[in-house]
């Protein structure tokens, strides 16, 4: 029998104990960076719905998808059958404004080890508030008696009436 020339690095290969070979295997697939967007894009009127859109070019079913508010505890987690995930907020307010980043998770079903993507870019969300205060507007839906000397001027509809004498 005559011995097969063995090369120095399957040498090696075949000299690693079975823990060191399995963290040669099972190291972390190159997950890639997700995209990040919002819909309505720009600026968001408060009481809107706002919707934020993770996305990845990855393969990926089942997968864990997060998004999180930079500065402060928000934080939503959706599992997905697709390459993105979107997260809705109902009725944007000021505890709204801010800049968040997703990232998502895979999970390697034979080793059942979990995996992190890199960190999405920032998307900054600014909330405004709508153009005609609260107060106005209550002002302008209701009848609003305003005393003067001797009469008043009453608001109905926007325009400003006058009752009374003056």
């Amino acid at each position: 029998m005559v011995p097969l020339p063995v090369t120095l690095p399957l040498f090696r290969l075949l000299c690693l104990g079975r823990d060191q070979l399995h963290s040669l295997t099972s190291s972390s697939p190159p997950l890639v960076k997700p995209s990040i967007s919002m819909d309505p894009v720009g600026e968001v009127s408060w009481g809107q719905e706002l919707r934020i859109t993770c996305s990845t070019a990855a393969e990926l079913l089942g997968e864990t998808f997060f998004l999180q508010m930079i500065s402060g505890s928000f934080r939503k987690t959706q599992i997905s059958a697709s390459r993105a995930a979107t997260f809705t907020i109902s009725k944007v307010n000021f505890d709204h404004d801010g800049s968040y980043q997703c990232h998502y998770e895979k999970t390697v079903s034979v080793s059942g080890q979990t995996f992190t993507s890199p960190l999405s870019d920032l998307l900054n969300v600014t909330g405004k508030k709508n153009k005609i205060p609260f107060l106005l507007k209550m002002y302008l839906q209701s009848p609003m008696q305003c005393g003067t000397m001797g009469g008043s001027e009453q608001i109905r509809d926007g325009e400003v009436q006058q009752v009374g004498d003056y």
